[in-house]
């Protein structure tokens, strides 16, 4: 090794010559204890997450004014780290104007609504209660019979059958203000398609009764807001299908934003997800734990 770099000839750069990439305005400011949660927004830093997640807040309060959907589309995540409550309260104060479940979230939901809380897998590993199980069989069998979709169907048994715990149900919840609310099952892959009574005709019929109606809430989103939270698969490939639906016969919204709240194992939902608003929108994700992201987003839209 005869050749060493000349350490004493490497060139620097003036200060006043290197580009901005963030001024002073641009830096975090200092909560004072006693403040309030907009002084607190207030003092967030305009860059990285945080800035994301105040254009996101602003995306959010714009499409509410505007009159225009803001989608939430979510996993069983998201009612197992506790946040039904939140949702149930951004229905109720009109921060949400549509919804969407994965299979498994149905299901928390519903035990949610029946039991009151959180529960774990079963003897054996049954995954899901009976009382549950009734429930979502007795839905699906009306609403294929009804010609209405899963979401609606579970959130009108929940509300007629008087469930203990129905405030802190997102479907109940969504019914009862009649927001439109959908629900979409991996078939065969979420513990309740093993009862033993299941009509899988009745069940396919509501799951594509949703699937439609979901497909049209997109397609109507034109400067509206889609908020995927806990669902790093079956959500954005939604999004995904639905975009391509509404693109193949030029009902494609225009201006759409799109953010994937969740940890770093929804790294490739936000991929998935800024491919189905390309070239109609722009797409974040912000990564961190939703328990903190979701309410921080909702208190954050609440403080205008």
């Amino acid at each position: 090794m005869s050749r060493r770099i000349p350490f004493d000839r490497l060139p620097t750069v003036p200060l006043a010559e290197r580009a901005v990439t963030a001024d002073g305005a641009d830096f975090a400011g200092v909560h004072h204890t006693g403040g309030s949660l907009r002084d607190f927004l207030c003092s967030l830093p305009a860059l990285g997450a945080a800035q994301d997640l105040l254009r996101l807040r602003d995306a959010v309060n714009r499409a509410l004014r505007d009159g225009r959907i803001v989608l939430l589309a979510c996993g069983g995540r998201l009612l197992e780290r506790g946040l039904s409550p939140v949702v149930a309260h951004a229905i109720a104060c009109k921060r949400l104007r549509a919804l969407a479940l994965t299979g498994s979230a149905m299901v928390r939901d519903v035990e949610v609504a029946l039991a009151g809380s959180i529960l774990g897998e079963g003897r054996g590993g049954g995954g899901v209660g009976a009382e549950s199980c009734a429930l979502i069989k007795e839905a699906i069998d009306w609403a294929a019979a009804e010609g209405i979709g899963l979401g609606a169907a579970v959130g009108r048994k929940l509300i007629d059958g008087d469930a203990p715990h129905r405030e802190r149900s997102i479907l109940a919840s969504a019914v009862d203000a009649g927001l439109p609310v959908t629900v979409h099952p991996a078939i065969g892959a979420d513990a309740y398609n093993r009862f033993p009574h299941l009509n899988g005709e009745a069940f396919g019929a509501a799951a594509v009764h949703d699937f439609r109606r979901f497909a049209d809430i997109v397609a109507a989103s034109a400067h509206g807001v889609w908020l995927n939270v806990a669902s790093s698969v079956v959500m954005p490939r939604l999004l995904l299908e639905a975009m391509h639906a509404a693109r193949s016969v030029g009902m494609a919204p225009e201006s759409v934003t799109a953010c994937v709240l969740g940890g770093s194992q929804f790294a490739d939902a936000g991929g998935v997800v800024a491919q189905a608003v390309e070239g109609r929108g722009r797409s974040c994700t912000i990564a961190g734990a939703i328990e903190l992201l979701f309410p921080l987003l909702m208190a954050a839209v609440g403080e205008g």
